[in-house]
């Protein structure tokens, strides 16, 4: 009887730290959602750039605020990339690149990602603009466009590649959400760096990227 009671103590309080933590991060929310709406009022933020802004706060944190990097960085290394895989496995399973690859590599890339979010019509990246990173598409679609070039990108795909594996530093074309994306972003930085560790495992995305390079017509020199 005493052991049934104890266990039933602790599952209570483990319910109510639950149910404590999740109302935490929704009143950071809202305060976070509030901050926003007063900057906004502030700056008379016109009345649609005010709605695209809280359309992508709610569509990133759902309507809770996590400091997701502070939260990693207090466990170790080997759990914090275990948590990350985890996170990732959709981007994994939907990347043909990524089939058989090797785990080690899988990890020291993914904990190189950055996680994005955009909505219908937002322009990801401009045509002419100096590229830092490529993207990863988790879920949706983008449209590809350059003079001549126009391409549907979805899940499974990635784009901006170009700037990160050749020698080009500006951008080819624009890419555009047409859907809700969940994208993942890898710089340049730390492209160089898990190329260097894993030389032959980039090789499908840079032959991608000179394949690219020759259906938008551009050489490199």
């Amino acid at each position: 009887m005493m052991v049934g009671t104890v266990m039933y103590a602790l599952v209570l309080a483990r319910i109510t730290a639950l149910v404590t933590h999740s109302r935490v991060s929704e009143n950071v929310y809202k305060s976070r959602y509030d901050e926003l709406c007063q900057y906004m009022r502030q700056y008379r933020i016109p009345g649609a750039l005010r709605e695209r802004a809280i359309c992508h706060l709610a569509s990133r944190y759902q309507g809770k605020w996590f400091d997701e990097k502070a939260i990693l960085m207090e466990l170790n290394e080997p759990l914090r990339r275990e948590i990350i895989s985890y996170n990732c496995s959709n981007l994994i399973k939907k990347h043909p690149v990524f089939k058989d690859a090797n785990p080690l590599y899988l990890l020291e890339l993914l904990d190189k990602l950055e996680f994005e979010c955009y909505q219908p019509g937002e322009l990801i990246i401009g045509i002419g603009t100096v590229g830092d990173c490529m993207y990863f598409i988790e879920k949706g679609d983008v449209e590809v466009a350059s003079p001549g070039y126009t391409q549907i990108l979805s899940d499974g795909s990635f784009f901006g590649e170009l700037c990160v594996m050749t020698d080009i530093t500006k951008r080819q074309a624009n890419v555009r959400a047409l859907t809700s994306c969940r994208l993942y972003s890898l710089s340049i930085s730390s492209y160089e760096h898990v190329s260097k560790l894993f030389p032959k495992a980039m090789h499908g995305m840079e032959t991608q990227a000179q394949q690219l390079l020759q259906n938008l017509g551009t050489s490199i020199e």
